[in-house]
């Protein structure tokens, strides 16, 4: 994680200050995971980006390249931070953290729930809010881009409702659920609890995007919207690769 998001990002802001006649505006993907949360209250882009308080190494890393665009900027450097909640959505091609978690959850049979919520963003709106960022952020400034709070039993029932086959819910207390997740790394590489996961969704995620809706006309539709288009999403890539799969019935001429 320090070699891609904070060395890769030291590289990146070298080459833009050493490009003739000056650099484009970058817009940094940071995360708000990289932002240290209040105990309570809203997280919102006056809580600091501080590597000592993160909860793993991607957190650590992004909150510390974060400093350095941070810094940067502050140097004259045109640059804009960008902090996406947790992204879902269509389109997942590579599978994201968010898309196998729906995945799990499409597949029939029984599946496990645990307290917890985030707030969710839909990715399309990412995108928006990058784009907009673009042309009207200013520079130095730091956006959040979320959606809404949305319970684990609530992602996990609207995606039951939305894929196809019978689904069967069981709740699991923390306890097991921790025990879940120390002991499932030890037999999978891609557990679906890790103790990782269960810090952030236990964590405050009361997160305000106000300053991306005034500043930059952010508007992010509801994040079910997300998990449902991207169960859909996903039913259609099933649906064209069964396609391709069946034997073809046209007749040759």
């Amino acid at each position: 994680a320090d070699r891609v998001n904070l060395g890769g990002t030291h590289l990146l802001l070298e080459t833009l200050r050493s490009l003739p006649g000056g650099a484009p505006r970058l817009l940094y993907a940071s995360s708000v995971y990289a932002l240290r949360p209040p105990v309570s209250g809203v997280l919102d882009e006056s809580c600091s980006f501080d590597p000592a308080a993160a909860r793993g190494a991607y957190d650590r890393s992004k909150a510390a390249a974060s400093l350095e665009v941070l810094r940067a900027a502050s140097q004259g450097l045109d640059a804009v931070l960008l902090c996406p909640t947790a992204v879902a959505g269509p389109f997942d091609f590579r599978c994201s953290e968010a898309g196998r978690g729906i995945l799990y959850n499409m597949t029939p049979g029984v599946k496990f729930t645990i307290d917890g919520a985030y707030d969710f963003v839909d990715v399309r709106d990412v995108a928006a809010g990058f784009l907009a960022a673009a042309a009207r952020a200013k520079s130095g400034r730091v956006y959040i881009l979320g959606g809404n709070l949305l319970t684990v039993r609530e992602v996990a029932q609207t995606i039951w409702q939305t894929a196809e086959g019978w689904h069967f819910g069981i709740h699991l207390p923390d306890w097991v659920a921790d025990l879940a997740a120390g002991l499932l790394p030890l037999f999978t590489e891609t557990p679906i609890f890790t103790p990782y996961s269960l810090a952030a969704i236990r964590s405050n995620s009361e997160i305000s995007h106000a300053r991306a809706q005034a500043e930059l006309g952010y508007a992010p539709r509801p994040a079910v919207e997300a998990i449902v288009d991207a169960v859909k999403w996903w039913l259609a890539q099933r649906g064209e690769e069964a396609a391709v799969a069946q034997p073809s019935t046209r007749l040759a001429v």
